[in-house]
């Protein structure tokens, strides 16, 4: 018969890979709705109003940088719970950079 320390370190296997896994879906799903909901926390008029000049993602968080007209504005958005829930976007006090002028 398994032992309690051999049960309790199925578990913490088990809840190591799950933890992985989420994290690996938070980073390389589709960023669009999460994306939406930052522009919607800028208040953005449209799309053309609020550049997004550049991004990352993390397993915990994702941090866009907009540039509206002169003014750039960086929001992050964070599931609810560590790595699961839904996502809360808030806008920071850092300033964006500028987006790259490509010719």
């Amino acid at each position: 018969m398994a032992s309690a320390r051999d049960i309790a370190g199925k578990l913490v296997v088990v809840a190591v890979v799950a933890a992985a896994g989420v994290g690996a879906y938070n980073t390389f799903s589709d960023m669009t709705p999460i994306l939406k909901q930052a522009r919607l926390s800028l208040a953005c008029p449209s799309e053309a109003a609020c550049q997004l000049s550049r991004y990352d993602r993390r397993p915990w968080e994702q941090r866009f940088e907009f540039y509206l007209g002169r003014q750039g504005k960086v929001v992050r958005c964070s599931p609810q719970y560590l790595l699961v829930g839904a996502y809360q976007c808030r806008v920071t006090d850092e300033q964006a950079a500028p987006p790259a002028i490509v010719r």
